[in-house]
C-alpha cells in the first residue's frame, strides 16, 4: 500500500500491522491518537513536520527504507520502543512534549536527532545504533536513559542541555563519543560505561557525576571540565591519553584504584575538596603541574611508574602520599605544602625535586627511600630556607 496524505487533517489514525511501501505524511496534522504498532514500512516513511495531538505509538514498527521525522511535534507521548530502522532515521529539530520512549529500538543507517527537544522523559535504553547517533545541540528536560545502549558509529552530543538525570550506564561507544560542551544540571551516570575516543572538554556536571569502573580504550579529553557536585571515576580505566587540564571539581574528586595506561594530564585543574587518587596506577607520565588543591589530596599507595610532575602545584590542605612508589622522576620544584606533607614509606627510585618547594610545617619523610638524587635546594621549611642538595648516598 502507497499513501500520500501530506498536510491532510486526519482523527484517530489506526495502521496497526498494516504494511505500507511508501507513506507521505510530510506536514499532517493528527488529532487523537496515533497507532502504527507493529506496522512495517517497506519503502521511505516521511512524517517531516507532521503534527501528532495525541499520543503516537510506532512501538515494534519496521522502517526498510529511510525514516524521515524532521521537524515532527509530538504532544502526546511517543513510543517507539523496539522499532526497527533499517535505513537512516530522521528525528532532527523534533519536539517531543511528553514521554518519548526508544528502548530496544534498533537503528541500522545513521541516526539524527539533532537540536530535539524532549520536554518529557527520554529513554533509549538498550537501544542499538550502528551507524552515526547525532544528538548535537538536543535538549532533555526530563530524564535521559541511554543505560545499556550500544553506539557503533560515532555519537555526538555536543551542546546537548541534559536538565534532568541522565543515565548511559554499562552503554557501549565504540566510535567517537563527542559531549564537548555538553551540561549536565542533573547527576550524570557512565559508570561501567565503555568508550573509544571521548571528548567531554567544557562540559558542565552540575550534579553528582559517575564513571566509576568505566573504560576508556583510546583518548579522552575532560580539559576545561566543571565538575559542582562528586565525580567519581574510582576503578576507571584510561588506556589512552587522560586529559584534565584546567577541570575544575567544585566536589569531591575520587579516582581511587583508578589506571592511567598513558599520560595522565591534570596540570592547572583546581580541586575544591577532596582530591583522591589513592592506589591509582601512573604507567606513563602523570602532569599536576600548577594544580590546586584546596581540599586534602590522597594519594597514598599510588604508582607512578613514569614521570610524575607537581611543580607550582598548591596544596592547601594535608596531602598524603604514603607509600607512594614513583618508579620515575618525581617533580615537586615551587610547590606550596600549607597543610601537613605526608611523604611516609615512600619510594623514589628516579630523581626527586623539591627545589624552592614551600612547605608550612615539617613534611614526613620517615622510612621514605631514595634511590636518585633528592633535591631541596631552596626549599623552605617553616620559614627556613634550605640551602644545597642532598644526594642519595650521603
Amino acid at each position: 500500500m502507497t499513501l500520500d496524505l501530506a498536510e491532510a487533517v486526519l482523527i484517530d489514525l489506526n495502521f496497526n500491522h498494516c504494511h505500507l511501501h511508501n507513506a507521505n505524511f510530510t506536514k499532517t496534522r493528527i488529532i487523537g491518537t496515533t497507532a502504527f504498532g507493529g506496522a512495517t514500512f517497506s519503502g521511505n516513511a516521511r512524517f517531516g513536520g507532521a503534527t501528532f495531538s495525541g499520543n503516537a505509538g510506532f512501538g515494534g514498527a519496521t522502517f526498510s527504507g529511510n525514516a524521515r521525522f524532521g521537524g515532527a511535534t509530538f504532544s502526546g507521548n511517543a513510543g517507539f520502543g523496539g522499532a526497527t530502522f533499517s535505513g537512516d532515521a530522521g528525528f532532527d529539530g523534533a519536539t517531543f512534549s511528553g514521554n518519548a520512549r526508544f528502548g530496544g529500538a534498533t537503528f541500522s543507517g545513521n541516526a539524527r536527532f539533532d537540536g530535539a527537544t524532549f520536554s518529557g522523559d527520554a529513554g533509549f535504553d538498550g537501544a542499538t545504533f550502528s551507524g552515526d547517533a547525532g544528538f548535537g545541540g538536543a535538549t532533555f528536560s526530563g530524564d535521559a536513559g541511554f543505560d545499556g545502549a550500544t553506539f557503533s558509529g560515532d555519537a555526538g552530543f555536543g551542546g546537548a542541555t541534559f536538565s534532568g538525570n541522565a543515565r548511559f550506564g554499562g552503554a557501549t561507544f565504540s566510535g567517537d563519543a563527542w559531549f564537548v560542551g555538553a551540561t549536565f544540571s542533573g547527576d550524570a551516570g557512565f559508570d561501567g560505561a565503555t568508550f573509544s575516543r571521548a571528548g567531554f572538554s567544557e562540559a558542565t556536571f552540575s550534579g553528582d557525576t559517575w564513571f566509576s569502573g568505566a573504560r576508556f580504550n583510546g583518548d579522552t579529553w575532560f580539559s576545561g571540565a566543571r565538575f559542582n557536585g562528586e565525580a567519581r571515576f574510582g576503578e576507571a580505566r584510561f588506556s589512552g591519553q587522560a586529559r584534565f587540564v584546567g577541570a575544575t571539581f567544585s566536589g569531591d574528586a575520587r579516582f581511587v584504584g583508578a589506571t592511567f595506561s598513558r599520560y595522565a594530564g591534570f596540570s592547572e585543574a583546581m580541586f575544591s575538596r577532596y582530591a583522591g587518587f589513592a592506589g591509582a596506577t601512573f604507567s606513563g607520565d602523570a602532569g599536576f603541574s600548577r594544580a590546586k588543591f584546596s581540599g586534602d589530596a590522597g594519594f597514598a599507595e599510588a604508582t607512578f611508574s613514569g614521570d610524575a610532575w607537581f611543580g607550582e602545584a598548591r596544596f592547601n590542605g594535608d596531602a598524603g602520599f604514603g607509600e607512594a612508589r614513583f618508579n620515575g622522576d618525581a617533580g615537586f620544584r615551587w610547590a606550596r605544602f600549607s597543610g601537613d606533607a605526608g611523604f611516609v614509606g615512600a619510594r623514589f627510585s628516579g630523581d626527586a625535586w623539591f627545589g624552592e618547594a614551600t612547605f608550612s610545617s615539617g613534611p614526613g619523610f620517615s622510612r621514605a627511600t631514595f634511590n636518585g638524587t633528592a633535591r631541596f635546594e631552596g626549599a623552605t621549611v617553616a620559614g627556613a630556607r634550605y640551602g644545597g642538595p642532598k644526594q642519595a648516598d650521603e
